[in-house]
């Protein structure tokens, strides 16, 4: 798509009712999910950037991750808790950055290791990151993170990736994540209150477990992941949601 459209897309959004919105979004929604049940994961995400299901992004091309990786305030916030983290630490860490997406927020994080490795499951998506950040020295790779082996590092951020995968995708990383870094920080879109039924299982695809009313705590059933301490890092609210970043310690 072009430029021109994406410009139109932007412009013409805010005067759209949200209702309206939120009605034709839902149908979108299923429909691809009806289209795309059992069919491998990577395939499935290569198809959400492919339709474009989270929009555009700041950069052209199709690659967008989604509102959730450019709201203003939310990623300050976010860069500013990270990097206060990090200057806590006494080493200059590792990063690995799993479900790295369009590396928007990533580049911004950069700076803060020593060593970077982004992954995400869609190879096109890889081999535009590796084109688009190759001044950054980030090693992009391919990953699937409910399968593959992952890559050694000091701490691994997981932005808003977990919410978008079922429960037995979830409970598979989770594994390979616990059993490869000491610490883990998460990002995980949530509802305003804590009262939520949490780890409502949903088909793998491009919505998330806001549109069940629920949200993702690794600590409770079907996970119960053992942690050895959980700070909050940010917590942005958001109109009907909120964005909170846990660091959990092994």
């Amino acid at each position: 798509m072009s430029e021109l459209h994406r410009v139109m897309h932007n412009t013409v959004k805010p005067f759209v009712p949200s209702p309206f919105r939120s009605m034709r979004s839902r149908r979108r929604i299923s429909k691809f999910n009806r289209l795309m049940a059992g069919r491998p994961t990577s395939e499935i995400f290569d198809s959400i950037y492919s339709k474009r299901m989270w929009g555009f992004g700041p950069v052209a091309g199709k690659y967008s991750s989604g509102s959730g990786s450019y709201e203003p305030r939310a990623l300050e916030m976010y860069i500013a808790a990270i990097s206060r983290f990090v200057e806590s630490l006494t080493i200059r860490p590792d990063a690995v950055d799993l479900g790295c997406g369009d590396f928007f927020v990533g580049s911004k994080l950069r700076p803060l290791f020593n060593r970077y490795i982004a992954g995400d499951i869609v190879a096109g998506l890889i081999a535009r990151n590796r084109e688009e950040y190759k001044s950054l020295d980030v090693d992009f790779r391919i990953i699937n993170i409910a399968e593959d082996d992952l890559p050694p590092g000091d701490v691994v951020f997981v932005r808003q990736v977990l919410q978008h995968l079922s429960n037995d995708e979830i409970a598979r990383a989770l594994d390979r994540i616990q059993a490869t870094y000491p610490q883990l920080v998460l990002t995980e879109h949530l509802p305003l209150k804590d009262d939520f039924i949490p780890n409502i299982d949903i088909q793998t695809g491009p919505h998330i477990r806001l549109t069940v009313k629920s949200g993702l705590d690794i600590t409770k059933e079907p996970f119960e992941v053992a942690i050895a301490s959980a700070v909050v890092l940010c917590e942005v609210t958001l109109e009907t949601s909120r964005i909170r970043t846990t660091l959990y310690n092994f």
